[in-house]
């Protein structure tokens, strides 16, 4: 699942970079200059985790809807107008949460009236997480669906015998913020660290590009199309890099 989703949203944002126009100074050669990185790791980030933690498919750029599984059968999560009783989009609520994460680490230790957006934008992740986890016990017993964590607290929650071992909606709400919201910064960052030590390294991407080709030879060249259980094993140079 983050598997799929990692190459899909990956793959998205180097379309989107390969589509912006080349240029060059006298301090710089011929190429794109690249100034949304980290704004892009983060989104990156974020769009795998909501798919593998609640669910739902944000495409990388904003000009395609977003989708929730059809068996949800609502739009709620769906781009365009927010939703009544919801001041942004899901996706909307999630990026300003993620471009504003010091603000709302803050907002834990000052009223909400100081910083109303941010406290605003985490009602809307709450009322959101709330709908998901009433879908989600709703369709407990459906066994077909494609699961997410979200789907996996709830249907552990609802295998428990003791009522002492179950979670509130709200215990779950804070705990899926923690495993996902709060976690992907340091999924981006370390990206952004990664693509920052190679620009300044260009020996180390020479020898990054060429490990690459070795370990990929045969791959098909559409990345989308990679099989975990293949394509992942050959890949110590990324793990290499990414744990150095």
């Amino acid at each position: 699942m983050v598997w799929q989703q990692a190459l899909v949203q990956t793959t998205d944002m180097l379309s989107e970079w390969e589509s912006k126009p080349e240029s060059s100074s006298e301090y710089t050669s011929p190429g794109r200059i690249i100034s949304s990185s980290r704004q892009d790791f983060r989104r990156l980030a974020l769009h795998v985790i909501s798919d593998a933690a609640f669910g739902i498919n944000l495409s990388f750029s904003t000009s395609t809807a977003a989708k929730k599984e059809a068996t949800v059968g609502n739009d709620v999560f769906s781009d365009g107008e927010p939703s009544e009783g919801y001041s942004r989009t899901w996706r909307g609520a999630l990026e300003y949460i993620s471009m504003n994460f010091i603000t709302v680490i803050a907002l834990s230790m000052l009223p909400r009236w100081v910083v109303p957006g941010t406290a605003r934008a985490l009602q809307d992740v709450e009322g959101y997480m709330n709908a998901l986890i009433s879908y989600e016990r709703a369709n407990d017993n459906d066994r077909t669906r494609k699961g997410n964590l979200l789907s996996a607290i709830v249907r552990k929650d609802g295998d428990s015998e003791e009522k002492s071992d179950f979670l509130t909606d709200r215990e779950i709400v804070g705990n899926l913020f923690i495993f996902s919201i709060a976690g992907h910064e340091t999924t981006a960052s370390t990206l952004q660290y990664a693509l920052v030590m190679l620009a300044l390294h260009p020996e180390v991407q020479e020898w990054f590009l060429g490990r690459l080709d070795e370990q990929l030879e045969g791959v098909p060249i559409d990345a989308t199309q990679w099989e975990y259980e293949t394509v992942y094993e050959r890949l110590s140079a990324p793990r290499c890099l990414m744990v150095s």
